[in-house]
């Protein structure tokens, strides 16, 4: 038996299935990525090197919740605390104390709006 030289004849590729690859690839990259735009703050440690000046006592704030702060021995907004703050000297350590309920955004959030404001050598204590 003898067989005849027979070509395969290639069948058209079909491209609906690559594309359903691309597109399935292409929304879980979508989904996955994230849009968040992170920034480094500056935060001292204990030790940080400076020493307190005479009787100057670092300023204490406790983060209760989202705009709702504990400080100069009365409750706060925000706009309340900068008014507070402000009246003191820039150069003082400030200590971010939160509660319990508070949680970490919150402190982030008071941290990045006091090192806006110039207050650069913030603790955060536990």
């Amino acid at each position: 038996m003898h067989l005849k030289n027979v070509t395969a004849k290639a069948k058209p590729l079909g491209l609906t299935s690559l594309i359903d690859v691309i597109f399935l690839l292409l929304m879980f990259f979508m989904l996955a990525s994230t849009f968040s735009k992170y920034q480094r703050l500056p935060v001292a440690t204990g030790n940080s090197g400076q020493t307190t000046q005479g009787n100057e006592r670092p300023l204490l704030v406790r983060v209760k919740s989202e705009e709702n702060y504990f400080a100069f021995g009365k409750e706060l907004n925000f706009d309340q605390l900068r008014q507070e703050l402000s009246q003191q000297p820039k150069s003082r350590k400030l200590v971010i104390l939160p509660a319990k309920e508070t949680n970490l955004q919150d402190v982030v959030t008071l941290s990045a709006k006091l090192s806006a404001d110039g207050y650069s050598p913030i603790l955060i204590a536990e």
